[in-house]
């Protein structure tokens, strides 16, 4: 019964071996990959907190304006996810190639192709920023809508119209529809 007794004990601990040293080899990986985003919330949480006290003032930086800091930290928060996404994956596993990168270049993509109308909506949005070509305060007219510039974003711009009302206007919108700047004071006619 000796060979009999040792195939039987090897059938059922064979098994738990293999797993116990698949998760003793997951250990390190579970280890680097908690570190890995605790780095990265920390990174986020900089980003968050440099951006958000220029916005405020209270702290001043020659290269940005501090209308532009709310933006560009929404920018550099999205920048820095996907940079650990896109860098950090690989590493984590260990695999270049396999099934994990695969899976998440494919998800990579299709993020990338559901953001496209919000991306040029963003585009257009740094291009107006940037390029000044609305500021707070002008009265302008957005197709059919007419109102005071009240606040510029990254993705609308927000108009206060002779009711009161806001009007929150995508800029992705002013591809559509043409835009007639008045200036400081509405049109009378």
């Amino acid at each position: 019964t000796r060979g009999v007794t040792g195939q039987l004990a090897g059938a059922v601990l064979n098994p738990l071996a293999t797993l116990a040293s698949r998760v003793a080899a997951a250990v390190p990986l579970l280890v680097i990959l908690v570190f890995a985003l605790l780095v990265l919330a920390l990174l986020l949480r900089a980003v968050r907190l440099f951006f958000r006290e220029v916005a405020r003032g209270a702290t001043v930086v020659g290269w940005l304006p501090r209308e532009l800091a709310a933006p560009v930290g929404t920018l550099a928060e999205i920048a820095v996810v996907l940079l650990a996404l896109v860098l950090v994956a690989p590493v984590i596993t260990g695999n270049i190639e396999g099934a994990a990168p695969r899976i998440g270049l494919l998800g990579l993509a299709a993020l990338a192709l559901a953001t496209v109308p919000l991306g040029a909506t963003a585009m257009v949005g740094l291009a107006t920023l940037f390029g000044r070509w609305l500021a707070p305060g002008d009265w302008v007219e957005i197709g059919p809508r007419s109102g005071r510039v009240v606040r510029l974003g990254l993705l609308e711009t927000r108009l206060r119209d002779a009711a009161g009302a806001e009007l929150r206007i995508p800029h992705l919108a002013r591809l559509l529809h043409p835009v007639r700047m008045h200036g400081r004071t509405q049109r009378i006619s």
